[in-house]
């Protein structure tokens, strides 16, 4: 295992490569099913998962405070699937926000598939930070809906939201009722 270089640029492109020909990607999680995060370097404020091309580049942070850690492996189809998965979910509330034209069924697919991969505190952290903040009713609804949306959300652009302050929607509401 050759050791990561001091030029993100060459390390992004050795991920790359690396992620392709071995067909996966690693990141942290815990025994609870929750991702290692850190701090942006672009936000302090701003969560990100970090990711791995190798098993043993991952396994070497696994120390002190990251111990209850372990690398797991995510197939690269499975990663790039789940990165699309919020842009998809950011164009329906985008076109439901804009249009009215709700598309619920679908957005709950979506989302169910990304709270099982990422589970419900990364999972809201990466939407509510991804999501327009104006859209958020939008995201409130369908998380409080399948019973995942967490009384507090932290590290979003350096602020933390109370679930309970953000308005829902009585359209969504009334026509998920009727699922």
């Amino acid at each position: 295992m050759q050791p990561l270089s001091e030029d993100l640029q060459e390390n992004l492109d050795r991920f790359i490569v690396e992620s392709l020909e071995l067909g996966c990607v690693w990141g942290l999680c815990d025994s609870e099913g929750n991702w290692a995060m850190v701090p942006s370097d672009e936000d302090a404020d701003v969560g990100v998962i970090p990711f791995w091309s190798d098993k043993p580049l991952a396994e070497q942070l696994c120390v002190d405070e990251w111990s209850v850690y372990e690398p797991v492996a995510i197939a690269m189809e499975e990663f790039l699937d789940d990165m699309k998965r919020i842009k998809y979910v950011k164009r329906l509330f985008h076109k439901y926000h804009t249009k009215g034209i709700l598309k619920e069924r679908l957005i709950i697919n979506h989302l169910v598939v990304l709270l099982n991969v990422l589970n419900t505190l990364p999972c809201n952290r990466v939407l509510f930070l991804k999501i327009d903040e104006d859209q958020h009713y939008i995201l409130a609804t369908f998380m409080e809906f399948l019973n995942r949306l967490p009384n507090k959300i932290e590290g979003i652009n350096g602020k933390i939201i109370d679930s309970s302050m953000i308005e829902r929607d009585s359209y969504i509401t009334k026509i998920l009722g009727e699922i």
